[in-house]
């Protein structure tokens, strides 16, 4: 069970954080839990839900829970499943890559290191005002309007 394991972390460092009134929990997770009709939802959700009540829980010890979902993210594994996708389906990377990106706003893969600059900035004292909040890092591939 994956969102076990997301307890597990705050659980253990928690209390380390709550002793120097300071810390910062960023969890990763899928935008399936924003969407309907994938069973792999039901797991995102619990994500969402469990970062939420930690930033609930935690906040008076000056630590925020936040919640960063990439969405299609080129990384050193993407590459190569291109390749083979697209050897298999008698076309270049190009071609897949532009099919994949056509999924987004801004009509490119997102890069690992722009979730990392994500985390970053909400690992910083910088973002002190910011806990319990799912972001959206994807590029803009949820077609709907949030509040």
């Amino acid at each position: 069970m994956i969102e076990a394991g997301y307890f597990r972390c705050a659980k253990a460092v928690a209390p380390h954080m709550q002793q120097q009134k300071w810390g910062r929990i960023i969890n990763i997770g899928g935008l399936s839990g924003r969407r309907s009709g994938v069973i792999s939802g039901m797991r995102n959700a619990a994500v969402m839900h469990l970062t939420k009540t930690l930033a609930d829980e935690l906040g008076e010890d000056g630590i925020t829970v936040n919640l960063v979902h990439p969405g299609t993210t080129r990384t050193e594994r993407s590459g190569p499943m291109y390749a083979e996708r697209a050897e298999r389906e008698g076309v270049t990377v190009e071609d897949i890559e532009q099919r994949v990106s056509q999924n987004n706003a801004i009509r490119r893969i997102v890069d690992a290191q722009e979730i990392g600059h994500v985390v970053a900035f909400l690992s910083s004292p910088k973002a002190g005002s910011i806990t319990g909040v799912a972001i959206d890092a994807s590029g803009g591939s949820i077609p709907v309007v949030f509040q």
